[in-house]
């Protein structure tokens, strides 16, 4: 069966994620043909990562006490300092630099771990590196598609959610029936540029679509979206 991606995609999830992943590669490092400067090197990174969520912190503190200061300096009606200007100070515990990529590494060290002939389902369980399965209907299965005006022309973006591709219609204008618009599978996005029914009219398009699976339509019919494009 399908499995759910291993890695959270909150920053504070994949942050609790790493921490696991680190404490339980202790045990087996060596055993996964890893160095104790490999194992050193996941905890640069680990503690990298986890130093940015703390600066981010800190900087939305000290961002309200800035503006906090801001509000007062305007708004006071007397002529007095307010109070020194606010200060940024450093979190502490700074970790060691790393390059950039933590992330990136970070899968990449485990592909290698999962291809290597010591893991087994129950080690990559405790790493934390297969995900849930993943259990779909796909017959409940409905697109939603959203619609702006970029460039001149109409973009259109929807999330795949384990579809293989969305299948799209539109109507536009005084047009009566929705007809074939495209098929999108290797991208998630599509910039209609087609020019308007009548030149420099304005006019309504509406879209529809379906999920697709193996070339075939699958799931509910999504509702009708519209948008209003000037003429050109």
């Amino acid at each position: 069966m399908k499995k759910k991606y291993y890695m959270p995609r909150a920053a504070d999830k994949r942050l609790a994620w790493f921490r696991t992943f680190y404490n339980a590669l202790l045990a087996c490092f060596a055993n996964l043909g890893m160095t104790d400067d490999d194992i050193e090197a996941v905890l640069n990174d680990l503690n990298a990562y986890d130093y940015t969520l703390v600066l981010q912190a800190a900087s939305r503190k000290f961002y309200k006490a800035c503006t906090k200061f801001r509000s007062a300096a305007i708004g006071s009606k007397e002529s007095l300092l307010v109070s020194d200007f606010p200060l940024f100070v450093m979190p502490p515990n700074k970790p060691v630099a790393v390059k950039a990529g933590i992330m990136y590494r970070t899968m990449g060290l485990v592909q290698r771990i999962k291809v290597n002939s010591f893991c087994t389902e129950t080690l990559a369980t405790s790493l934390g590196i297969i995900g849930s399965d993943l259990v779909v209907d796909y017959a409940t299965m409905k697109p939603t598609v959203t619609l702006k005006i970029k460039g001149g022309f109409i973009f259109l973006k929807f999330i795949r959610h384990y579809a293989d591709g969305l299948i799209v219609e539109c109507k536009r204008g005084d047009e009566t029936e929705f007809t074939y618009l495209t098929t999108m599978v290797s991208k998630t996005t599509f910039t209609d540029k087609r020019p308007n029914l009548i030149p420099d009219k304005a006019e309504t398009r509406a879209y529809r679509a379906w999920y697709m699976l193996d070339d075939v339509m699958i799931g509910l019919e999504s509702d009708i979206f519209t948008i209003a494009i000037v003429g050109k």
